[in-house]
């Protein structure tokens, strides 16, 4: 718990220093951090795991939506992927940095999958808590690339 507490706290902190990031949406993404960090008192333990990543991923999905709109990058699509995908294939604008080709990738697979891999299938669950640690390491991980943008 104290990994996914300190890499939640990171990304807020991350959040509130890039207005960018959230565009008016701060306060809903707070609250699903926040609810991702409460609900470590559910059992038994694979409902807990699935409603962090529940949280923590529906946290990213309204992060990325707000940055992609602040920088009138969003397409009709609406998907953690399919925003992912516009963080590499955008061309110039005022959005100056993107993701690289391998960057692009490794979150399609290690965020976009697992996610809904876990959310869109029956009986699926994360096996641990260092697979629900290791997503929100990468959600941390997108949203701070995405602050250097």
């Amino acid at each position: 718990m104290s990994h996914q507490k300190h890499k939640i706290n990171t990304i807020l902190t991350i959040l509130s220093n890039n207005p960018t990031l959230t565009t008016g949406r701060y306060p809903d993404i707070v609250e699903e951090l926040k609810e991702a960090l409460r609900v470590d008192r559910l059992n038994p333990t694979r409902r807990k795991n699935l409603m962090k990543v529940l949280h923590s991923m529906r946290a990213l999905d309204s992060t990325l939506r707000a940055f992609l709109d602040y920088h009138g990058l969003r397409s009709d699509q609406h998907s953690i992927g399919d925003y992912i995908k516009r963080l590499y294939s955008h061309q110039g604008g005022a959005l100056v940095g993107r993701l690289s080709a391998a960057e692009k990738e490794t979150y399609l697979r290690n965020i976009a999958d697992k996610r809904n891999k876990y959310l869109h299938s029956a009986n699926r669950y994360p096996t641990g808590e260092m697979e629900v640690n290791d997503l929100i390491a990468e959600a941390h991980a997108l949203i701070a690339r995405m602050a250097t943008f």
